[in-house]
């Protein structure tokens, strides 16, 4: 007999059972044994219908049910499909679900169909046809939807194809063990089923649905800060540095801060290498600020980011992140972006960064659909919308980065073609209503950031695609570039430009954003220009470039010195672009054709001041190679000339005398700036002769500090 049952009914009309009747209907109905044979040799031998009863297994629902939902999805788009070749996947497919749902398959069902004894007849009653399966139906059924027969045979039909072709990457994807489908957070779907414990739980924004089993232990667990010094940097991070980079919803990871505080546990051990980039970058960014440091009342000793830094590396590996794919390991790489190239560790981070990218890809956050209404109703709802925002900041990081990344690598990994997800919202963590771009939210730099980085892939696709053509089609690109550059910094919304009154007092990070974006939006008219930098200084063909990297320069290096002034935070880009900057300028002083004139006496000041702040910070690797590099030039820049011989320099070209070490210091910044001659072909350093295209240029050689400051205005207090 079955085991035991409950009346009570699915809504096929099913009885739900904790097993899989054995014996007939028959039988059971009369209470006498039954040999579990279909037919069984009672009903053979009285010529009784003999079927077993079609139970829905209880255990179904809970152990198998987003794989009964994916199958029965899958099986219905097949279907639809109407291939014949994917007939017997399908037939298997609706095996797979019988046998989940019902504990035994649709062959075994059809010999359990009502069962005739030999000696009865069928009292005349003629089984009904089963209706054809949708795939089967005749192809003018096709067409039936549409009054141009011609736009249903091309249209409709590649649609079928283009349909079938996913649900065929699907089942293989099912063979690879990976998934297939824009589908993120995965809450309605049915692959969140089938993904791995590191992936849905850092997904998962709802704390009270989630068991924090794991003890976060470290190899060194005396690098970390104590709960209540964590606690004032993880606030700090949250008012200060989250802007930066927007890739959390601040009050579900304090809500876990709490709880790993509280507790000593979290969610995945993954989870760690999250909570140790978020304070690694918290002390890296008030390390050099005594201001920061006195109201946080904390000491920091000048190895404590690194420490943690290598300490959420050691958790990545030990975890085994490319394997145990997680949201957190993303979150983690992309923030610690922020410390990482500080210490010296550019190349870890590259690599690191290129795995991040691949296991966004894994986790979905490059197909994130946008939901039908921003209403939010319902708790559900409102996890949905963090998790779904979560995604979308993440991924527009992970774009900021890869293409801001291309000017060392002439290339970048994401191609704006290959992904679907927009924006995030400009809006805050608490609310999470969308607001006008005019309006100041946590993730309103990033979103002015993700604009700028839209134009690198076109500028390096451009590039490339004119690798075979002169220089002069080569540097058409770049000016269109830049101008499109320009406009694109006056839409920048005017509360990251200008200061007004009060905006302080409920943004405390708005105005060291406006000085970063400043630094950032002169750096980036530099990087557009980078590829023709070099030949800029030795050509008047491109005196544009020259003028204009000049004054971007000048432009980073006040912007920083006010920085440093202010006793400000630090974020990772105000070293790396003073360097940067400082370069330039030294460029400049070498080719220059006086030595000591006025305007050289300026920048060879800004290049020394520049260095002297560097030099005093603690802690950045970044910067004090940046000091030894501005030394080594400057120490050249002064060989070069000799000043006691005025008419040999005066004779020299350029003003300068010639000598093997500027060659050397050619090499040394050409490979700095990353020249690659793949870029200009075998046109390079054949300069094309001037004319009418140079002539075009004449009334664009505006100041660059005047447009500039038409567009910023003043950052700040002066």
């Amino acid at each position: 007999m079955a085991g035991s049952s409950s009346n009570s009914k699915d809504s096929a009309g099913f009885r739900v059972s904790q097993r899989r009747p054995l014996a007939c209907q028959e039988c059971t109905r009369r209470k006498v044994k039954c040999d579990k044979k279909i037919p069984c040799s009672r009903c053979y031998r009285l010529g009784c219908r003999c079927i077993r009863e079609k139970v829905r297994l209880s255990n179904a629902s809970s152990k198998h049910r987003g794989e009964i939902d994916f199958l029965k999805n899958l099986t219905s788009q097949l279907e639809l499909a109407g291939n014949s070749v994917i007939n017997g996947p399908v037939k298997d497919v609706k095996r797979r679900i019988a046998m989940l749902e019902h504990g035994y398959d649709e062959e075994e069902a059809s010999t359990e169909e009502p069962v005739e004894s030999p000696r009865t007849p069928n009292n005349g009653q003629i089984p009904a046809p089963r209706p054809a399966p949708m795939g089967l139906q005749p192809r003018a059924a096709d067409f039936s939807y549409s009054e141009d027969p011609s736009s249903s045979q091309t249209g409709g039909q590649d649609g079928a194809t283009r349909e079938t072709a996913t649900m065929v990457t699907a089942l293989e994807y099912l063979a690879w063990g990976r998934h297939y489908g824009a589908c993120y957070p995965h809450r309605h779907c049915s692959c969140g089923s089938h993904r791995s414990q590191s992936e849905m739980i850092s997904i998962n924004s709802d704390s009270n649905s989630i068991h924090r089993p794991f003890s976060a232990m470290l190899k060194d667990e005396s690098i970390l800060p104590p709960p209540p010094v964590a606690s004032k940097l993880v606030q700090f991070h949250i008012n200060h540095v989250v802007w930066h980079h927007n890739s959390l919803h601040s009050p579900t990871f304090l809500e876990q801060c709490e709880s790993y505080w509280q507790y000593g546990t979290c969610d995945h051990p993954l989870w760690m290498a999250l909570y140790l980039s978020v304070v690694s970058t918290a002390l890296y960014s008030v390390q050099n600020s005594r201001r920061f440091q006195a109201t946080l009342d904390i000491e920091i000793g000048d190895t404590a980011a690194r420490d943690l830094f290598r300490a959420m590396v050691d958790v990545l590996y030990s975890e085994n992140f490319m394997e145990n794919l997680s949201l957190y390991s993303v979150q983690a790489i992309v923030i610690s972006t922020e410390v990482a190239h500080n210490l010296g560790l550019s190349e870890l981070n590259a690599t690191l960064f290129s795995a991040a990218v691949r296991i966004a890809q894994c986790l979905g956050l490059h197909q994130i659909a946008e939901p039908e209404s921003l209403v939010i109703q319902t708790t559900e709802q409102w996890h949905e919308t963090i998790e779904r925002e979560v995604g979308k900041r993440v991924w527009c990081q992970l774009i900021i980065q890869d293409h801001f990344a291309f000017a060392f690598t002439d290339s970048y990994i994401i191609h704006p073609s290959q992904y679907s997800t927009s924006l995030p919202m400009n809006c805050d963590d608490h609310d999470l209503i969308p607001k006008e771009s005019s309006l100041p939210t946590i993730s309103s730099y990033v979103r002015t950031l993700a604009s700028v980085a839209a134009l690198m892939p076109e500028l390096a696709d451009g590039l490339a695609a004119l690798r075979g053509k002169n220089l002069q089609e080569q540097y058409e690109h770049v000016i269109r570039l830049d101008h499109r550059m320009r406009k694109l910094v006056g839409e920048i919304p005017p509360f990251l430009l200008r200061e007004n009154p009060g905006d302080g007092m409920w943004t405390p990070w708005l105005d060291i954003a406006r000085r970063s974006l400043a630094i950032t939006a002169a750096e980036k008219i530099i990087m557009i220009h980078r590829p023709f930098l070099f030949q800029s200084f030795q050509s008047s063909q491109y005196s544009y470039t020259r003028n204009t990297c000049i004054s971007a320069a000048m432009t980073i290096l006040r912007e920083h010195e006010k920085i440093t002034e202010t006793d400000d935070i630090s974020i990772w880009t105000h070293s790396a672009f003073c360097v940067t900057a400082a370069m330039i300028l030294c460029l400049e002083l070498m080719y220059r054709q006086q030595y000591d004139d006025e305007r050289g006496q300026l920048y060879r000041a800004l290049v020394v001041a520049a260095k002297d702040r560097l030099a005093a910070r603690r802690g950045d690797v970044l910067a004090q190679r940046g000091v030894t590099l501005i030394e080594t030039i400057l120490l050249e820049e002064a060989t070069a000339f000799d000043p006691s011989i005025a008419a040999d320099i005066s004779a020299a070209p350029h003003g300068r005398k010639q000598s093997g070490r500027a060659v050397n210091f050619h090499n040394v910044m050409a490979n700095f700036l990353v020249m690659n001659n793949a870029v200009f072909g075998k046109d390079h350093g054949n300069y094309p002769e001037q004319g009418d295209f140079a002539d075009s240029l004449l009334g664009m050689n505006d100041d660059f500090n005047l447009w500039f400051d038409q567009i910023f205005g003043v950052v700040g207090p002066e």
